[in-house]
């Protein structure tokens, strides 16, 4: 879960609102990948660029789209993976340039 959705923890009036907001923008529309309509509960809304960029706001809803819950899972395991290899990454060139090398 990312730092934004644990914050909403917090407000749970904002909460409401966000999801009503949320449930509206889903109503009706299919998945952005495969197009299938589902019931809502089986569909979601994503953030296109994820909440895990500092620089999304995840309010911005030029920035969500609806997904099947088979398509968010394999959309989110792809975004996890690669935020794992860009911090494994970082972190060797961090050590790289702490013994003096370049990688």
């Amino acid at each position: 879960m990312s730092a934004f959705y644990e914050a909403m923890d917090l407000y749970p009036e904002l909460v409401k609102e966000f999801k009503a907001v949320k449930r509206e923008f889903k109503r009706g529309q299919g998945c952005a990948v495969c197009h299938v309509k589902l019931a809502q509960h089986l569909m979601t809304v994503d953030h296109i660029i994820p909440l895990s960029n500092p620089d999304v706001d995840p309010f911005d809803m030029t920035n969500w789209q609806v997904l099947c819950l088979t398509h968010h899972r394999e959309k989110t395991k792809k975004e996890n993976e690669e935020l794992k290899r860009l911090k494994i990454e970082a972190a060797h060139a961090a050590h790289m340039q702490k013994a003096g090398r370049h990688s």
